[in-house]
């Protein structure tokens, strides 16, 4: 499913962003976006990624990567100048509502845990989640990232 959003910066100007699933053929646009904003995320071919564009050009994505049985959020990068202005926040709601997955798992830097615990993950025990997730976590706090894990459920109501 595909979104018109508008978004304005600090200076009150207004833009118009697609938020969109992008199709397997255009995966390869997302690793360029990566790649040319110095972000290290690689895309695989398993994975949804949604994007923020604008004006037909990449200007933000997140993926939902398998692990095991279960989903990862990772690679949520908006571009440096279309930051502040909700994009993440927008383009990561999209992506929990239209992707279809009961629960998704992410590892946020533990100063981003209030701004996903406001769209809905919570804190979860390490030892009380999949091994496969507990696996890819302590992987990272092994190269000394400063993170926690936090799942988003589907409202079932």
């Amino acid at each position: 499913m595909e979104i018109e959003i508008t978004v304005s910066n600090n200076e009150g100007n207004a833009f118009a962003i697609t938020l969109r699933e992008l199709e397997a053929l255009a995966h390869p646009l997302a690793q360029k976006f990566y790649k040319a904003n110095g972000h290290n995320s690689k895309t695989n071919r398993n994975d949804k990624i949604f994007a923020c564009l604008y004006k037909g050009s990449l200007v933000g994505c997140l993926r939902l990567a398998p692990c095991d049985t279960e989903r990862l959020l990772r690679g949520v990068f908006i571009s440096p100048s279309f930051r502040g202005m909700g994009l993440g926040r927008k383009l990561i709601q999209h992506a929990l509502s239209n992707a279809r997955f009961k629960t998704v798992w992410t590892f946020p830097y533990s100063h981003l845990t209030l701004f996903y615990k406001a769209l809905g993950f919570s804190e979860q025990n390490v030892a009380q989640t999949p091994s496969a997730i507990e696996a890819a976590l302590l992987s990272y706090q092994k190269q000394g990232r400063d993170i926690c894990v936090m799942a988003w459920q589907q409202d079932t109501n």
